[in-house]
């Protein structure tokens, strides 16, 4: 093959796809769950001592600066002040949780 007919492919960083395996083994989890349950839905609901969590930007300026996203702060969904309602956009940390995800904290509601 000539070097005219190669395609240029980016280098793939491993932590994105171990990141990605995680959040597919929870999602696989989540529906396996759902159905021993016979569940069809699925929604993410406060549990009573989240009751008046303060809410959050979605983005720490502090972590993640990007101007387009602190444009837009105002729009994006919130997060809370608390587990499990956080985004910590830190690869090595979601992939070590995600495993450890409860599915039967209070925090989802199966219907």
């Amino acid at each position: 093959m000539t070097a005219a007919r190669r395609i240029a492919r980016p280098a793939l960083d491993s932590r994105a796809w171990r990141l990605a395996a995680a959040a597919r083994d929870v999602v696989l989890r989540l529906l396996k769950h759902m159905q021993e349950r016979s569940t069809e839905v699925v929604v993410p609901t406060l549990r009573p001592q989240d009751a008046g969590m303060a809410l959050r930007p979605w983005s720490d300026p502090e972590n993640f600066n990007a101007g387009y996203v602190l444009r837009s702060q105002h729009v994006l969904f919130k997060q809370g002040d608390r587990a499990p309602w956080t985004h910590m956009l830190e690869h090595a940390e979601e992939r070590e949780l995600l495993p450890q995800v409860d599915l039967d904290d209070g925090s989802l509601s199966y219907r």
